[in-house]
């Protein structure tokens, strides 16, 4: 029979094999969830446009009320102002010379709350700016 001499290593080994396997399981389960919530999620979007497209269509004075009412669900969890998300900000941070940086903080966006539901239909109005390439 071979010596124990190298046993607490492999001991050590498994022990740890067994802790990343619970780890492996618990991020495949967590993948599963986050896959199914993406599902649930995707068919919410595809039905809201559903509705967007037969609201616009049949009463197109309603969208402003679809609107709110799709903001509103936002705001029914007691917590607005923290919902886990930051904004996105597409715009590059400017480099000083030297290759320093600065932060730039975004303007806050309004709340829900403070865009009334004719501000609302006014910015469905707004069209979009054409884009010009300066290159």
């Amino acid at each position: 029979m071979l010596s124990a001499v190298l046993q607490p290593e492999i001991d050590t080994l498994q022990s740890q094999i067994a802790q990343l396997q619970a780890q492996i399981a618990a991020a495949q389960a967590r993948v599963n969830e986050l896959g199914e919530a993406e599902s649930i999620a995707d068919g919410a979007i595809q039905s809201l446009q559903t509705a967007l497209q037969k609201v616009s269509a049949l009463a197109p004075s309603a969208i402003a009320t679809l609107r709110q009412t799709v903001l509103n669900l936002f705001n029914d969890d007691g917590d607005a102002d923290d919902d886990g998300n930051q904004p996105i900000n597409p715009e590059p941070e400017p480099a000083l010379p030297g290759g320093e940086s600065v932060d730039v903080t975004p303007a806050p966006e309004p709340d829900s709350e403070d865009v009334s539901p004719v501000a609302l239909q006014d910015l469905e109005e707004v069209e979009e700016p054409a884009h010009i390439d300066l290159v």
